[in-house]
């Protein structure tokens, strides 16, 4: 009965919480019903409240979830440590900048701890009203790839004990033999790909390990003792350990194959013959040979650049190292601590990526919602010629973007045509470019006509599929033309664009094009520091301390740069398209 008088009630603030859609109102959500749930759950469970109160996540892993308890442990004991050796400087102000008041640093990062801390509250305390009412919770990834991986593991190790007990001797022979040479048994079962790609694969393996592979892992290692391209041993390196865990995968694959092979032939079943093979590599596994060029692309142009930019983080290669004046050694997290010492380098990273931050929010909204104010204002039945206004705007976004944006920049230029007509009225020039806030004014207007179009058009063909039943019964009920479309319009082509949005704003992070071929950065030295200028962003701050400026040419705090630009772009990606109802409500969109 008491359980029933619980569900009950959590089931009336739910319901309380459909009438009373304030934000305040589900903050405080978990904590109305803390006691109820608290009074109703076993000790298991009240252990899992008090515990989920201290400690992010703790509660979920009382029921074996351990996801969200593995990140609130890592954000625990990364703030423990920062705040014990800098934290506290900056907070009680023994550490100080000028240029930015650092006490705000703990403080934010305690805040999101603090944040995160309450969705793992509130995710427990939900967690256990289901299991109060009876309801299963959903498996541990962790624990879901971890049982799965053993219950795989314990299934081959029967199949194989099985098959080498009732096998002939050729079949123990084939089951022993591809534990050291695996491709042998393919070969005597006349598989002939399969064992002549394995052969070929091991071979090429063995012969870069011993030409090339190992000694390349050692200079990798001993990366000072290496003379030549100070780059060298890194690249082989890592190409050395990709191959490598590319060949256990292969003996790994190999041996699954042919225990498959050998039980199949214990039970009387066909194994594929040379022509079978053949025809399955055309139409089958056809996939097989044409993803393979794509993937070793991606290996060569992705995976590995992006490896080696992460590795030149934790070494010290600058243009002085490159040419061998200073020694080249792992340093660890040396340029991270060289980028946030609170010199010059800080000073840089606070203003770029605060104005990062805030040309990607304005770039994304002005561009987005201009194109969809255009669309919509199309889209009117009272306007004439809609093919030849689109046109227009086709051709504008059609022009190369070098030139739209080079075109403008002479346009502002102190001796520009805009500067011309003012002059010509008798009054001073405007430095467009030489002033930090109206330089960046106009970027984000500049960089309006060069975005508007592409979204007007899509948004433009969004606008024709929505359903014209939903505005009949609209009209019907009385509807204005805002309600109409503040509860159709806008929350369909929303919608439908959020992963665009989200696409857009992490593009606009990475956007040197816009910012370069206007201001190339800057202008120089106003309020930040290094190379950086005041409309610098990461990607052209990283340009110029790696490839503009060889003289103070810093690879190793560009790749710094470039490991937080990858973390920051795939974070707030995930973070808000997993939060959006793009990706909640997508089957419910469907219906």
């Amino acid at each position: 009965m008491k359980q029933n008088k619980i569900a009950q009630k959590a089931h009336d603030y739910q319901d309380f919480l459909l009438y009373n859609n304030k934000w305040y109102f589900r903050f405080l959500f978990p904590f109305l019903i803390l006691k109820s749930v608290y009074l109703d759950s076993d000790k298991k469970g009240k252990r899992a409240i008090i515990a989920s109160i201290f400690i992010p996540g703790s509660g979920d892993a009382f029921y074996g979830l351990y996801e969200s308890l593995a990140l609130g442990l890592v954000l625990l004991v990364s703030y423990l440590i920062y705040f014990s050796t800098l934290g506290y400087q900056h907070l009680f102000g023994l550490i100080s900048l000028s240029f930015f008041p650092m006490w705000i640093v703990p403080l934010f990062l305690k805040f999101i701890y603090l944040m995160y801390l309450y969705v793992t509250f509130r995710t427990s305390v939900f967690n256990i009203i289901k299991i109060n009412r009876g309801e299963s919770l959903a498996p541990s990834k962790i624990m879901s790839f971890y049982r799965t991986l053993r219950r795989k593991i314990q299934t081959n190790n029967k199949i194989i004990a099985h098959t080498y007990r009732e096998g002939t001797r050729r079949t123990r022979f084939n089951l022993v033999s591809g534990y050291f040479l695996p491709f042998l048994p393919f070969l005597i079962r006349k598989q002939v790909i399969k064992g002549l790609t394995i052969l070929i694969t091991i071979t090429a393996y063995i012969l870069f390990m011993t030409t090339i592979g190992l000694q390349s892992i050692n200079n990798m290692i001993n990366i000072t003792n290496f003379n030549g391209d100070r780059r060298q041993p890194l690249v082989y390196g890592i190409i050395a350990i990709i191959f490598s865990l590319y060949i256990v995968f292969i003996y790994i694959s190999s041996q699954t194959a042919n225990m498959k092979a050998e039980n199949a032939v214990l039970n009387e079943r066909k194994i594929l013959t040379l022509r079978q093979e053949i025809e399955a590599l055309k139409n089958n596994s056809a996939y097989k040979i044409m993803l393979f060029l794509p993937i070793i692309g991606a290996l060569l142009f992705t995976i590995i650049p992006l490896v080696f930019m992460i590795s030149l983080a934790f070494t010290n290669y600058n243009i002085a190292t490159g040419v061998g004046i200073n020694r080249f050694i792992w340093t660890g997290f040396a340029s991270f601590k060289k980028l946030f010492d609170g010199g010059a380098n800080f000073a840089a990273f606070t203003n770029v990526f605060s104005w990062t931050m805030v040309w990607s929010f304005f770039a994304t909204l002005t561009t987005y919602f201009g194109g969809f104010f255009l669309a919509l204002l199309i889209a009117k039945k009272t306007v004439k010629w809609k093919k030849l206004h689109r046109s227009l705007f086709v051709i504008a976004m059609a022009i190369p973007q070098f030139v739209s944006l080079r075109v403008m920049y002479s346009m502002f230029h102190d001796y520009g045509p805009i500067n011309s007509i003012i002059t010509s009225l008798g009054r001073d020039r405007v430095l467009f470019w030489s002033n930090v806030d109206t330089a960046k004014t106009l970027i984000i207007f500049i960089n309006m006509w060069v975005g508007i179009p592409y979204f007007m058009l899509l948004i433009s063909g969004l606008l024709l599929n929505i359903p014209k039943d939903y505005y009949e019964a609209a009209e019907i009920d009385g509807a204005g033309k805002w309600a109409i479309f503040k509860k159709i319009t806008f929350p369909y082509i929303l919608f439908s664009t959020t992963p665009l949005l989200i696409t857009s704003f992490v593009a606009n992070i990475n956007n040197f094009n816009v910012i370069w071929l206007l201001t190339n950065g800057g202008p120089m030295g106003q309020g930040t520091g290094g190379v950086a200028g005041g409309t610098d962003i990461f990607i052209t701050w990283l340009y110029k301390l790696t490839m503009y400026n060889l003289n103070v040419a810093e690879y190793d705090i560009g790749a710094a740069i470039g490991i937080i630009m990858f973390i920051l772009s795939s974070v707030i990606s995930l973070v808000i398209f997993r939060n959006t109802g793009a990706y909640k409500k997508e089957s419910e969109f469907r219906k």
